[in-house]
């Protein structure tokens, strides 16, 4: 499979080969190994970083609405659960310092670490959104899941944990008067080996009190990376 860039448009664009159509004498549809298929051109977008100052346009003329706005509008509630899982990946990204440019979507695993070590980030919390009467029970999904193939748009594969060490992101706090998910002292962190998780085959989700129970790295902001280095060490080695 060849790629090549257009620097111009920032897409990948690759050749990908399909077998040839064609029938024997009965009718039924062959695919000839002998034969050289022809190729089509899948066109692979690759996003470019937003400054948050890019505005709106309508024709020539430029709105006063911009990507800052929508980032302001969209994202602002940080305590509610699809906005609080994704910052938690960058919280993760910025304690190992391996932040991309811009987060993928649907690639296989959310971060992997400098030492190029891939890395599985969850969320969850006591406190929610929405009203509540009392805390929310902790839980976290740990689904085996199939590996999204950009190329072809679909998953491939068995099901898998594709990280090598999850990291299991708790906001703690309970006070919904003084909730902040910004104050990095009201997140606590644990660290597993997903060779743990792997124990409890394909299990969809674990709750707080059986994650303690595997033993996983507990530690604060500061401690993260020293912990997801340690989960990531092969048995044995220090």
């Amino acid at each position: 499979m060849e790629a090549q860039i257009d620097a111009s448009s920032a897409e990948q664009t690759y050749a990908v080969a399909i077998p040839p159509r064609v029938q024997d004498g009965h009718g039924a549809a062959l695919f000839p190994r002998s034969r050289v298929p022809p190729t089509v051109r899948t066109i692979m977008r690759t996003p470019r970083p937003l400054q948050g100052t890019e505005r709106l346009a309508l024709g020539a003329q430029q709105l006063p609405d911009s990507v800052q706005d929508f980032w302001r509008w969209s994202a602002s509630d940080l305590l509610s659960n699809a906005t609080r899982g994704v910052f938690a990946e960058f919280l993760v990204g910025c304690a190992l310092g391996c932040l991309p440019d811009v987060r993928e979507e649907w690639a296989t695993f959310d971060l992997r670490t400098r030492d190029g070590v891939p890395v599985e980030v969850k969320s969850s919390a006591h406190l929610q959104c929405w009203g509540q009467t009392r805390p929310s029970r902790v839980e976290f999904g740990i689904a085996p899941t199939s590996a999204w193939n950009q190329q072809t748009g679909k998953y491939h594969g068995r099901k898998l944990r594709h990280a090598e060490v999850y990291v299991f992101c708790l906001f703690v706090h309970r006070d919904l008067a003084t909730a902040d998910p910004l104050n990095l002292d009201q997140w606590e962190f644990l660290v597993l080996p997903t060779s743990k998780l792997n124990q409890l085959g394909g299990q969809q989700r674990i709750s707080l009190g059986s994650l303690r129970k595997l033993g996983p790295r507990v530690t604060g902001f500061r401690g993260l990376a020293s912990a997801v280095a340690a989960a990531a060490r092969p048995a044995g080695r220090k």
